[in-house]
């Protein structure tokens, strides 16, 4: 899992993290040398308040720093002040460096969620309809943030702090062997068995966390679709028991892995007191009290740096393995992102305008969802003239508005041809990307203006004048230029301030906002009344010609003008001509 996260980083990402993590363990130098400084400091104080003769590598030292014509009280408070300086030194440093980390990660976060984001809707529409909303969200968020500033956040703490304990007692070595060794052992022993016990448990924590978050947000969600059904049902109540029930199972994970860091706390608190006794008295058996406080003094020193630092590691092992459980569902939604075929783009010019209706030609397209068997659209072939008024009919559930939707590119064919002006969907798209408008059976709008849902991915492209002859055209300019804002107007939340009929209006002028050749419309008529159904059918009476229309409906009156009809059965075209000829 490690490994997938970095591969999540471009290799000059990778390489900042290299040269901040070497700068971050070069720094270890400086609690070795502030350990050492102590314990000299501390010989010092012991070897002049008895006024006893120095050893050798005490004089050898403070000839090196240059303090023999120094007082005994001054050498003692110039590496003092030395070692502070070290040791604060190392801190703050420590401080600017992590945060430098974690700014990194932030920032790489921000961007591989945006990466992943444009893998994602890259992807077929049948991806999508096969994932719950809540996953796509929490795998494009938080779970890739809790591959980056979690996994490998965790991981550079873990390796950092690695790094300083090995260095340290390396360095003590020197001082005692055999105490070195024994502590090693010690604390070492006490790591792995709080490792291997706290560790998977906060993996899989971490897991059954999320599992249970993505359900009480997919509860809720569901709650508020089905909010008519509950309530004519007196069921209300049902639904937010089982969504309690989700919740609490969710705090007892997210209470274990809070309480987790503490349980290393609290066991490095009791084994460093149990440690120090034990040091304590075996150095007070072995050596006299001169030699003993001198050693004593280094591993106390020591065990400032090592236990804060054995503390970190333990909690960053726990972030580690946790963050590891949580990330899971995000790299299962990527290794099942599959690249998208290469275009051919030497012979398009992306961004060309369209200048008359295009052409739709099918030849024996075939499609069948992901883990299906069953096809949904058979060999189906057909070849729709420009400017035509061309229209889908048939049951519901017979592949319909799977057909309308391999047309427009959003799927892809599993056997056959789609061309539109003799170029495939996708490609048509990159080069004429205003070339498609598309009305669907349901309006979707976001929580602003009427501009900016008018002008969705094209709002520096459409100046006042065409968006008011758009309004005109469907007839809603008088409608928005009645309200006190106009086209600043914010519509709410999925449009809730404007009636069915506004809205599925307001969905007709975005589509055609761009000036489209071809207009791919999915029962647009099919909760309005005979008014508005009437309007619409006369809009698109009106375009008859200058713009290739394609349209699934039910009502039969809204397609008794098309030039053609396909009869789709189980999906197959079964009948086709015109509306004489089918009903």
């Amino acid at each position: 899992m490690l490994r997938k996260s970095f591969a999540l980083l471009s290799k000059r990402d990778k390489k900042i993290m290299l040269l901040i993590s070497l700068i971050q363990l070069s720094l270890t130098v400086l609690d070795v040398l502030s350990i050492a400084l102590i314990g000299i400091i501390v010989s010092l104080s012991l070897f002049g308040i008895q006024a006893r003769e120095l050893p050798s590598y005490l004089n050898e030292f403070i000839e090196a720093f240059g303090l023999v014509n120094v007082s005994f009280q001054m050498q003692i408070a110039i590496l003092s002040i030395v070692a502070g300086i070290l040791l604060v030194g190392k801190t703050l440093s420590s401080a600017v460096i992590n945060k430098r980390i974690l700014t990194f990660l932030e920032e790489k976060t921000a961007q591989v969620m945006s990466d992943v984001l444009r893998q994602v809707i890259n992807q077929p529409y049948d991806y999508l309809k096969s994932r719950s909303p809540a996953d796509i969200v929490y795998s494009l968020t938080r779970g890739v943030s809790a591959a980056l500033s979690g996994v490998i956040g965790s991981a550079s703490i873990v390796f950092a702090e690695v790094f300083l304990l090995a260095v340290i007692f390396c360095s003590l070595l020197f001082f005692d062997p055999f105490i070195t060794i024994v502590s090693l052992l010690y604390f070492g022993t006490l790591g792995f068995v709080q490792s291997r016990k706290w560790n998977n448990l906060s993996e899989d924590s971490g897991s059954k966390s999320v599992r249970s978050l993505l359900l009480s947000e997919t509860q809720i969600l569901n709650t508020f679709a089905l909010y008519r059904e509950l309530w004519v049902k007196n069921a209300s109540e049902i639904q937010v028991s089982n969504f309690l029930d989700t919740r609490m199972k969710l705090a007892k994970h997210e209470a274990r892995l809070r309480f987790l860091p503490y349980v290393s706390k609290y066991s490095l608190e009791i084994s460093l007191v149990v440690g120090a006794l034990l040091l304590t008295a075996s150095q007070f058996l072995q050596r006299d009290a001169l030699g003993a406080i001198s050693i004593l003094s280094v591993f106390l020193a020591a065990a400032t740096r090592i236990s804060p630092s054995i503390l970190r590691l333990q909690q960053g092992l726990i972030s580690l393995r946790s963050s590891i459980g949580q990330s899971k569902i995000t790299f299962r939604m990527i290794d099942s992102i599959k690249p998208r075929p290469k275009l051919d783009m030497d012979y398009v010019f992306a961004g060309e305008q369209l200048l008359e209706a295009c052409s739709l030609i099918l030849k024996d397209v075939t499609f069948k969802y992901q883990d299906s068997d069953q096809n949904v659209v058979n060999e189906i072939s057909l070849r729709i003239e420009k400017g035509e008024f061309f229209s889908l009919a048939g049951p519901s559930g017979n592949g319909k508005s799977t057909l309308l939707d391999l047309m427009m590119g959003a799927l892809q064919p599993s056997s056959g041809q789609i061309q539109i002006n003799g170029l495939i969907p996708e490609l048509f798209i990159k080069k004429f990307p205003y070339g498609i408008g598309y009305v669907a059976q349901e309006s979707t709008f976001m929580n602003v203006s009427i501009r900016e849902n008018l002008t969705l991915g094209v709002y520096d492209s459409v100046s006042d004048d065409e968006i008011w002859s758009v309004l005109e055209m469907v007839g809603l300019r008088d409608t928005v230029l009645s309200l006190p804002l106009k086209l600043e107007t914010v519509v709410g939340e999925r449009g809730q301030s404007l009636s069915t009929g506004q809205k599925q209006r307001l969905s007709f002028s975005r589509a055609l906002i761009t000036n489209p050749k071809i207009l791919f419309l999915d029962e647009p008529t099919s909760s309005l009344d005979k008014d508005s159904e009437l309007s619409i059918a006369q809009l698109i009476k009106s375009i008859k010609g200058q713009v290739t229309v394609v349209m699934i409906a039910h009502r039969l009156e809204t397609i008794k003008d098309a030039d053609t009809i396909a009869y789709i059965e189980n999906g197959v075209i079964t009948r086709q001509g015109k509306f004489s000829e089918i009903f």
